[in-house]
């Protein structure tokens, strides 16, 4: 691979689409805080409480799809915070429902 370039794509996600990217439970990969996770509802306990905070100060993405991505372990997450984020929408008015 001695002519291997690294070139800029003429088109990102990030021209068509709201990315958010988060690195959590806190204190693992890049990410640091006060907040230590001991299993996995905890974390997602912390993970739907950031959503709710987020779709408060930032009002205007409420009404956009949402998607929920990852890898790896994300197997293992990912079904338990769509799990309880469904369950918090639950106890919610419906024009609160955050789309997914």
């Amino acid at each position: 691979m001695d002519d291997f370039q690294i070139i800029k794509a003429e088109k990102a996600w990030t021209d068509d689409y709201h990315v958010l990217y988060l690195d959590q439970p806190a204190n693992v990969g890049f990410s640091w805080g006060t907040s230590y996770i001991n299993n996995e509802q905890d974390a997602s306990y912390e993970f739907s409480r950031f959503l709710i905070y987020f779709f408060e100060k930032f009002s205007d993405f409420h009404d956009k799809a949402f998607y929920l991505t990852g890898e790896s372990y994300a197997g293992k997450y990912l079904p338990l915070y769509t799990h309880d984020i469904l369950e918090y929408n639950k106890f919610r008015h419906a024009s609160e429902y955050q789309n997914i």
